[in-house]
């Protein structure tokens, strides 16, 4: 996944804010998560026990790397750059890990609706696998306010 670090300005700056803490906590209330899947120290949210950053520096700040390189496993929630083949990738790995494990597994993505529901080429492995996956909410862009960083730190919010 070495193309990942070349991905364009518009994904990196996807992930510069955090997902809404309103979100983040009713999964980890109501779907008993514990791990965020591709994160960064930027962004990540410090009420889940591990997380998975993309870059490797970031093991000093706690930070597990590459994951790809393990099964997505028991509760996960992953709010990943928004870039096409890092959603494929991630869908498909999602799918992949929970099939092929005994455990039980259960992975939130908060993916983006750029071109519409059905011509986004993650959706792909949602439609061939209808009965391992689930769309369980859509958010209009004007609904989904992301939090900037600073969120974490206790800093004041940017004008």
């Amino acid at each position: 996944m070495s193309s990942l670090n070349n991905i364009g300005k518009k994904a990196r700056d996807s992930n510069t804010y955090c997902t809404p803490t309103h979100i983040t906590t009713s999964l980890q209330k109501w779907a008993l998560l514990t791990k965020q899947r591709l994160a960064s120290p930027l962004n990540f949210d410090p009420s889940y026990r591990i997380y998975w950053s993309e870059n490797t520096r970031d093991i000093v700040f706690g930070a597990r790397t590459n994951a790809f390189d393990t099964k997505f496993t028991g509760f996960c929630f992953c709010h990943p750059n928004y870039c096409d083949y890092l959603l494929h990738s991630l869908v498909g790995h999602a799918l992949q890990s929970a099939y092929f494990t005994q455990e039980a597994t259960a992975t939130f993505l908060l993916l983006p609706d750029w071109l519409g529901w059905s011509k986004n080429g993650y959706m792909t492995w949602i439609n061939d696998y209808p009965e391992h996956t689930w769309v369980l909410a859509r958010f209009s862009a004007d609904s989904m306010l992301l939090n900037p960083t600073e969120v974490w730190l206790d800093a004041p919010p940017q004008p």
